[in-house]
């Protein structure tokens, strides 16, 4: 410290500078604050620093970002199964084919999509069919004496015995 105050000394624009590194004049209790006040500013130039270091190493080395023959727009996608036993036995896969198959795939997994949202709507509607014949908002249909009745189900003629029997109040 006396290295110091002794270059300060010597140029007469840094006087204040100089009275405070004097150890009369120096205060200790300033030490804490002044260290928790540096104490971030050293943690982020240190990190700044080991990150440009090491994305300096890793270039030299020949990975990551910068590199030439890095890939930025390069996307990971789920391979079907048929390309992925062909790539197994050693088979060599082209682009075009492995895109040929993920859109088939695609295609395939829209039609199941379909297939299942329409079977849900029919679901739908015969629930609410079933619902509303209960409720006995649908009356039985009136056949005619032409048609052969014998393989309609009981109380689909006239809805008198599909009532039942009335139930207790609890």
């Amino acid at each position: 410290m006396g290295i110091i105050v002794r270059l300060l000394s010597t140029e007469r624009t840094n006087a204040p500078l100089l009275t405070l590194l004097q150890p009369e004049t120096f205060d200790a209790a300033l030490i804490i604050p002044i260290a928790f006040l540096s104490l971030p500013v050293l943690w982020l130039s240190n990190r700044l620093y080991t990150n440009y270091a090491e994305k300096k190493r890793l270039k030299a080395l020949g990975i990551g970002r910068g590199v030439p023959g890095f890939l930025t727009g390069v996307q990971k996608v789920a391979l079907p199964l048929a390309i992925v036993a062909r790539i197994k036995m050693g088979e060599d896969v082209s682009a075009e084919e492995i895109t040929d198959a993920i859109n088939a795939e695609k295609a395939r997994e829209i039609r199941l999509a379909e297939l299942e949202a329409e079977e849900a709507a029919a679901a739908a509607r015969d629930a609410e069919r079933d619902a509303n014949w209960k409720a006995g908002e649908l009356k039985p249909m009136k056949v005619p004496k032409t048609v052969d009745t014998e393989w309609l189900p009981q109380g689909a003629l006239d809805g008198a015995s599909s009532k039942g029997g009335r139930r207790r109040k609890k």
